[in-house]
């Protein structure tokens, strides 16, 4: 059974599923599917001589991975449908999160300023204005962990994390690689930590993958 670490953060963040429903409907019958099945990166940013594009994704169904280039392509986030990217429409942002669907993913994208046209148009301020606090939100969540964190806090609240994962895709992660690619930990302080709570009976792990967490971690490593 799974149980809450003494290092979750605390308080949920809540998808607004209603409101990115409304901006898709919205955006959908004018955007353009990207073709995923040969994998890669989805660059929102189209330079020219005299002007710089950005691009609006929309993902229908699949799951898109954010990593950090900034901080050696850190998995920062894994996002799953429905969701909007690029609103904000920041050179910043783009050239800091590099965005990689799966490859059974279904995706649309749309210039920016089509999209913004539209959510104009169609009174939609107020979804934008909720996504925008709900990235936020994901954003200083993710930093906090990072920043403000032991490395066992880091790893506890991780596991954490990866035991809400339905168990069919659980049970193909690797416990040590879904933690240090979403970490600057090293593999051996990581390993040490997951003995550690093993042998304790805190966690069940096969074949490095983890099984279930059993109990409460404790306070004090």
């Amino acid at each position: 059974m799974n149980t809450h670490s003494a290092h979750s953060q605390p308080g949920l963040i809540e998808k607004p599923l209603a409101e990115i429903q409304r901006l898709i409907d919205c955006l959908l019958p004018v955007a353009t599917q990207v073709d995923t099945r040969k994998g890669g990166a989805i660059n929102l940013v189209k330079q020219s001589k005299n002007n710089t594009e950005f691009f609006v994704i929309l993902l229908i169904s699949g799951e898109i991975e954010l990593y950090r280039t900034a901080s050696n392509n850190l998995l920062f986030a894994t996002a799953s449908g429905h969701n909007v990217f690029g609103l904000l429409g920041s050179s910043l942002r783009f050239n800091t999160y590099k965005f990689v669907p799966s490859k059974d993913s279904e995706i649309y994208i749309l210039p920016r300023e089509q999209a913004i046209d539209l959510i104009i148009k169609h009174t939609l301020i107020r979804e934008l204005l909720t996504i925008h606090s709900f990235m936020s939100d994901i954003q200083a969540k993710g930093g906090n962990l990072l920043i403000n964190s032991t490395a066992y806090e880091i790893v506890s609240t991780l596991l954490m994390e990866l035991a809400d994962v339905p168990e069919e895709k659980r049970l193909k992660i690797s416990v040590a690689n879904y933690i240090i690619d979403r970490s600057n930990l090293a593999r051996s302080g990581v390993m040490k930590i997951l003995s550690e709570l093993r042998i304790g009976g805190y966690i069940d792990i096969n074949y490095g993958k983890l099984i279930c967490v059993n109990k409460r971690f404790p306070t004090v490593y």
